[in-house]
């Protein structure tokens, strides 16, 4: 649903802001206000730097690029940068703001043609699509409502600007002054840089002593495909080696991601964070509900070590909260013979501070040496796993065990971890997954996870993610920003269980209907750990047809969930079309085209 923007009320004069719209702007127009918008974001970013009072640049749909070759949009005082708006008249107001339907793209495609899988296009692009340095003042710079593509800041390593191989999307450095930078309801994609941060770079100069560090934080936001890549390759200044790495993200100053998802990054032979680095001199990281898919760091046979397939945190980094969050399919690789790879999902270097990892879902990732789930060296005030869910990873040495968890020193309470023994409310059982083949880490109302957690384990909401009662309440939300708690007690794991889910749905397209009955018949009989084993019992049969049956139709108003009416029982529709049992009717079922045992069903139970 669109949304008015308040700053469009009729009028077209304006001290603070300017108006952005490649359809129907002008460059030669005043820029305050929708009628008189300028044409290219360019325009407005002069009067930014040269009008004392415009603090806030708001821009239409479409696409627009900087100008020249490698150029780049730059911003160097604290201000807000929104797109996301409707722009034109047509359908609605031009102040609509709906960031998913008037999608806003900042291009570093200057010459438009590129292809995101083929990075040998990109030597004309921007070198950063959005330059954010020296402020001589501090303040809040917010970049909300983009989408931001195609920043390509992979340059000759003989140029002095060493700044250039980081922050592919966005580069935030040589702050005068303290900065906070939020980025948040934005979209960054198949950005490229060759030292740190794909999509994002924050960073002091490299001896740490000439400008002010940036407190980043990102909120809503989704990267795609973004990555660090080798060429040219060339040598890399030694002041340098701290802050090689995040795919997505590399920051060396407080670092707070909330409510974002992280696909398919890649730190490619650079050592740490296949999304997300942070490190010295940073004193605090916090990751707050988001989703980790994907992700890779590898290395090559002149790289000593790699480290966090997903996140990794270097020296300097005290005080990591990991909370509410998933990490599957995430991975470190180096060539046997030629290093170490470290933390499949995450590696955390140690620090003076604690590390907490609360409610999350660390699964079936994978690390070539050490740690396929987690490896973590020493803090000085513990490591805390706790409400977890570790399972299914895989390393290249250690025991099943060592191979979810390699830490120095662990405190782990109320998780269900692999190959574990021993500690407070902990167990090494199959966490029953719905569907993790197809992605689902949803757990089944069977799992041991559901209701063992601890509430007292639930850290504190600090980043307020719902809004509502400050940061003194526990966090509220599980990952599909449902109630955290649910039950007699919290769920272990990234999710909570809920009757108002949709546990028939086996191929998670948000209904329930003749495909996933086939799915079940198809597993029926003996069948471990089979998606369509509702009840964890060993076996697919009438009861869990019974929980197909129950939530037929689309998930949001299924019979079980209240929406849909009485449910109806296996036997009862063995009795509809004439059989005495359940075991005959599902024979019959099994012996009709799935064409016609659709139709038959959708008759009964509705479509």
């Amino acid at each position: 649903m669109a949304l008015a923007s308040p700053a469009h009320a009729g009028g077209c004069e304006s001290d603070t802001t300017r108006y952005v719209r490649d359809d129907g702007g002008n460059d030669s127009n005043s820029g305050e206000c929708w009628d008189q918008a300028f044409k290219t974001l360019t325009r407005a970013l002069a009067d930014l730097e040269t009008v004392e009072t415009v603090t806030t640049i708001l821009i239409a749909q479409g696409t627009y690029t900087p100008p020249g070759t490698n150029g780049t949009f730059g911003i160097s005082k604290a201000c807000t940068i929104e797109g996301g708006y409707r722009g034109t008249s047509v359908g609605g107001d031009p102040g609509d703001w709906d960031p998913d339907s008037f999608v806003t793209i900042l291009s570093g495609d200057i010459e438009g043609d590129d292809a995101p899988s083929e990075p040998s296009t990109y030597e004309d692009n921007s070198f950063h699509v959005i330059l954010a340095r020296g402020f001589d003042e501090g303040g809040l710079l917010t970049i909300s409502g983009l989408t931001i593509e195609r920043g390509y800041a992979v340059v000759d390593p003989e140029l002095l600007a060493e700044s250039l191989r980081f922050g592919g999307g966005i580069l935030i450095d040589e702050q005068v002054e303290s900065v906070t930078v939020l980025v948040e309801r934005c979209a960054l994609r198949w950005n490229r840089a060759t030292l740190g941060g794909g999509a994002i770079a924050a960073r002091r100069d490299p001896n740490y002593q000439l400008h002010q560090p940036v407190d980043l934080k990102v909120r809503d936001c989704v990267f795609i495909g973004n990555a660090l890549v080798d060429h040219p390759k060339g040598p890399v200044p030694t002041l340098f080696l701290t802050m090689l790495g995040g795919g997505a993200i590399a920051c060396d100053g407080p670092t707070e991601v909330v409510l974002s998802r992280f696909e398919n990054n890649l730190a490619r032979s650079r050592p740490f964070g296949g999304a997300v680095s942070v490190t010295f001199p940073s004193q605090n990281l916090r990751v707050v509900n988001c989703e980790f898919r994907g992700n890779e760091v590898n290395g090559d046979e002149e790289e000593f070590q790699v480290a966090g397939g997903a996140l990794a945190t270097l020296v300097g980094v005290n005080e990591v909260e990991i909370t509410g969050s998933l990490f599957v399919g995430n991975s470190a690789e180096i060539p046997p013979g030629s290093g170490t790879a470290y933390g499949g999902a995450i590696h955390l270097a140690g620090g003076s501070g604690a590390a907490v990892i609360a409610n999350c879902t660390i699964a079936d990732n994978s690390s070539s040496s050490y740690g396929g789930g987690l490896h973590s060296q020493a803090f000085s005030q513990g490591l805390s796993v706790a409400n977890s869910i570790v399972y299914g990873n895989v390393a290249g040495s250690g025991t099943p065990f060592l191979q979810q968890i390699d830490a120095q020193t662990a405190v782990i309470q109320y998780s269900c971890v692999e190959g574990i023994s021993g500690g407070t409310g902990n167990t090494p059982a199959n966490p029953n997954f719905v569907n993790a083949p197809i992605g689902n880490y949803r757990v089944k109302y069977c799992s041991p996870a559901v209701d063992e957690g601890d509430d007292d384990l639930v850290p504190e909401d600090a980043a307020d993610i719902d809004g509502v009662n400050g940061t003194s309440e526990p966090l509220p939300w599980d990952l599909d920003q449902g109630d955290r708690f649910n039950g007699s007690s919290v769920d272990m794991g990234a999710y909570e269980w809920s009757s108002s889910g949709c546990e028939g749905d086996l191929n998670d397209d948000g209904v329930v209907n003749g495909d996933d009955l086939g799915t079940l018949l198809g597993q029926w009989g003996a069948c471990v750990g089979c998606p369509s084993d509702f009840n964890c019992s060993g076996v697919v049969d009438g009861d869990d047809l019974g929980t197909l049956l129950g939530y037929w139709g689309e998930c949001n108003s299924s019979m079980m969930s209240g929406g849909g009416g009485e449910g109806i029982t296996p036997q009862d529709a063995a009795e509809a079309f004439g059989f005495e049992s359940v075991e005959e009717f599902v024979e019959w079922l099994l012996s009709l085209d799935f064409q016609t045992m659709s139709a038959l069903l959708e008759g009964l139970l509705g479509d």
